[in-house]
């Protein structure tokens, strides 16, 4: 039985601060968003062992990340560009399911100036 269901992106959570970044251009010494995506599996077909993951940044590049065997990973970003990830699971035969629908884009934008 291969896993024919697809994977679902339930969450994506922004940590700040969590990746060290220098903007001395614009006078600001701030850290990164760091993305924290989650995602279930559907309960059709055979379980997945691990996660094939798919980063799109700009909507240009596709980058695969490394496989994952928790639904859950994290992107490094900057601010002003935008991401989105899909994922697929592979079962324990080494097939592949679908990969799920792109996750909704963000942009990850500068914080306020504090003052």
């Amino acid at each position: 039985m291969s896993p024919k269901g697809l994977i679902v992106l339930t969450s994506l959570f922004v940590i700040f601060g969590s990746l060290g970044s220098d903007n001395s251009a614009m006078g600001e010494n701030r850290s990164a968003p760091e993305l924290q995506y989650r995602w279930e599996a559907s309960p059709d077909g055979t379980p997945p062992v691990y996660y094939i993951v798919q980063l799109s940044v700009d909507g240009r590049e596709i980058t695969p990340l490394p496989n994952v065997v928790a639904p859950v990973t994290q992107v490094p970003a900057v601010y002003g560009s935008e991401y989105k990830i899909r994922v697929a699971g592979v079962d324990e035969f080494g097939v592949q399911g679908p990969f799920s629908d792109w996750s909704i884009p963000y942009r990850p934008e500068f914080p306020p100036p504090e003052f």
